[in-house]
């Protein structure tokens, strides 16, 4: 045999000892990827099982491995991918939800966690009233629960529902977990106040008082284009109140409710019309008139300078190009 094919020969073999040794971990036939399971037992304060826990797992935004505890608190989330560390949450009646991050799944194996304890958490009661002290009835409250993670990271406790008042504008919240508690209020022509109260370690109930709700200012206007024609389907937010956002009608009219007084902007948003800064709002709140620019399409193709052909491109950039005084160009936007 001559060099050539020596040489030849030995690189397919190791090709193929290489191939081999990749794909002996991947199952044959282009069968699902192997999974793990992650085990732990949900307990109280005091460490007794708390039986029928809901527990599930949350692999970056997906949910997976649904389940509940049994009698003994124990309970077992599979199948579940080794790709993403999961964060796993329990849930319990009358009691904080807790979660244990950044559990790793192992390929054919259980991981198990221990004890997820759940602990009493703190229960956040108040009442809705007018301006003249007068309870609102059957106010909607929404809730949503934060939590500060080294002291500037936000993350979410998956703590968010709404809540309504009695007829005495009462309302408490379920037990919530340690963290940053946000109140969003709103009632029929009232202005959506905005409440923030923290649930703190060791505190099983906290008060907010009475929460008033001031007569809203409602805001009425219409938005066009460069024309002067109406521009529909533009969002407008008064300051930051995006659950009360709107949009404009076929005819580009808006009103905007819960907004009180102090309201101090208006901002536009569309995928259909470029707006411009944020408006602000004078004494007069009706009548108004807010201009955007209408957003165009361009349709292109890219062809190879030489054979005319068209190329595949990965980025598209608008800019112009501006030739600078010593002769060279530049793209600027």
């Amino acid at each position: 045999m001559s060099h050539r094919a020596k040489t030849v020969s030995l690189l397919a073999a190791a090709a193929t000892a290489l191939a081999a040794a990749v794909g002996a971990g991947d199952p044959p036939g282009g069968a699902p990827a192997a999974t793990g399971a992650i085990t732990g037992r949900v307990v109280d304060l005091k460490g007794r099982p708390i039986a029928g826990a809901e527990v599930w797992g949350l692999a970056f935004r997906d949910k997976v491995g649904a389940t509940r505890a049994d009698a003994d608190g124990r309970f077992r989330l599979a199948p579940l991918k080794e790709d993403k560390a999961v964060t796993v949450w329990a849930d319990a009646p009358s009691l904080a939800r807790q979660r244990h991050e950044g559990v790793h799944v192992f390929a054919g194996r259980d991981h198990d966690i221990g004890q997820l304890v759940l602990l009493p958490g703190t229960r956040i009661r108040g009442r809705a009233v007018d301006a003249q002290g007068r309870p609102i009835a059957g106010v909607q409250i929404m809730v949503k629960d934060f939590r500060h993670t080294l002291g500037h990271t936000i993350s979410s406790n998956q703590t968010e529902w709404t809540l309504a008042g009695d007829a005495e504008g009462h309302f408490t919240t379920t037990p919530l977990p340690v963290g940053r508690v946000e109140f969003v209020f709103a009632a029929p022509g009232k202005v959506r106040p905005f409440v923030m109260r923290d649930a703190e370690p060791g505190t099983t109930e906290a008060d907010l008082g009475d929460i008033t709700l001031a007569d809203e200012v409602p805001i009425r206007g219409v938005v066009v284009d460069q024309d002067g024609q109406a521009a529909p389907g533009v969002e407008v937010i008064a300051d930051y109140d995006y659950e009360g956002a709107v949009k404009t009608g076929k005819d580009g009219r808006f009103t905007v409710h819960g907004a009180g007084r102090d309201a101090k902007q208006l901002r536009l948003q569309s995928n259909d019309y470029f707006a411009p800064k944020p408006v602000d709002l004078g004494p007069d709140r009706t009548g108004l008139k807010l201009t955007v620019t209408k957003a165009y399409q361009i349709h292109g193709t890219a062809l190879d300078a030489e054979t005319g052909k068209p190329v595949p491109i990965d980025t598209v950039r608008l800019c112009r190009v501006e030739r600078n005084p010593d002769g060279s160009y530049a793209l600027v936007g």
